[in-house]
């Protein structure tokens, strides 16, 4: 008789726990994840933040948005970009360079993957409607910062400057998930505007990533594989330009794996862009200039002004890639800068 009632207590919790396992199976069908609408953050002085609350089995946010214009399904988009790591129950893009004005309209369309399956909100439009500027906009401070990303910068705004040239960096770039260091060259002042009105150039960069491609096009490289030069430019109010040239070496050694030479020749033409003696591209201004309105008739404007060089080290302290050999890989070496003015 005890064996018997020992048996069927057995039984009886087998019994129960199949039934809690078909419970969570059910209930797991039930209620199938559905994307939520995002939290829309404006900083000052500039720079936006939107986010989606964390979920189980959520692994990738995606944000594609235009300002005042319309975007199509699966267009890039003026702020774009992916996130692949929740932080403080939140999964959060932020895009620093960018300028939200009330009034402004940003057209956008979202995505996540959760458990596998890849869920998107298309045709999607939120606006910067209130008329106290402080309740559209929230002010980052040393605290508020978005995790995961600390950055370092290196400026020569107090040492040199110069207007037409050539620069000539040799530098190798870090490894690790989210490590973008960039170099660029920005105007001394903002003779034309603010952030990209008076346009920036890149001078060379290569994210950290080991394995980074398009979620919906995975023949558009942006990891380690890829070398970006180029310039950016606001041609027009609340438009945001950027004419990349590129290298990808899809099977050859990756650009964090040595020392490369970057080379950027700057004249009232445009630009060229070489690394390690070799040319990648060329970039001009069209037959209207870079920029329309006031200073439309200025065919070299914005980059006809005094620049100086800035190096940006974005890097965060957990990611786990970011622990490999000591961390000895995750440094932005940079061995020398030449510059010849013309």
């Amino acid at each position: 008789l005890i064996i018997a009632n020992m048996l069927s207590r057995r039984v009886d919790h087998a019994i129960v726990q199949l039934i809690f396992v078909l419970t969570c199976i059910l209930v797991k069908s039930v209620f199938p994840y559905v994307l939520p609408n995002p939290i829309f953050e404006v900083l000052k002085p500039q720079g936006l933040r939107v986010s989606i609350p964390d979920a189980p089995g959520l692994r990738i946010f995606g944000f594609h948005a235009n300002i005042n214009k319309a975007i199509r399904t699966n267009e890039y988009g003026q702020i774009a970009g992916d996130t692949y790591l929740a932080t403080d129950d939140r999964w959060t893009f932020e895009d620093s360079d960018v300028t939200i004005k009330n009034g402004d309209v940003l057209h956008y369309w979202i995505y996540v993957q959760v458990n596998g399956i890849n869920h998107k909100k298309n045709n999607q439009i939120w606006t910067c409607t209130s008329l106290d500027v402080f309740e559209c906009t929230r002010q980052a401070s040393s605290f508020s910062i978005l995790p995961p990303v600390i950055s370092t910068r290196f400026t020569t705004k107090e040492h040199f400057v110069l207007q037409y040239g050539k620069i000539e960096i040799r530098a190798k770039f870090p490894e690790g998930d989210w490590l973008y260091p960039e170099m660029w060259l920005e105007p001394r002042y903002s003779i034309y505007g603010m952030n990209y009105a008076s346009g920036r150039v890149l001078l060379g960069l290569t994210r950290g990533n080991e394995n980074l491609v398009n979620a919906t096009d995975v023949s558009k490289i942006y990891d380690t594989r890829r070398l970006d030069f180029g310039v950016r430019v606001s041609p027009s109010f609340n438009e945001i330009q950027e004419i990349l040239v590129t290298k990808v070496n899809e099977f050859g050694p990756r650009w964090t794996k040595d020392f490369h030479v970057y080379t950027t020749i700057w004249t009232s033409d445009g630009f060229t862009f070489l690394v390690d003696g070799e040319e990648v591209g060329r970039i001009s201004p069209n037959e209207e200039g870079w920029m329309s309105g006031p200073h439309a008739d200025r065919k070299a404007a914005p980059f006809d002004q005094e620049a100086m060089l800035n190096f940006w080290n974005s890097r965060n302290q957990w990611l786990p890639s970011w622990r490999r050999d000591s961390g000895s890989k995750t440094a932005f070496v940079i061995d020398y800068v030449k510059v010849w003015a013309s």
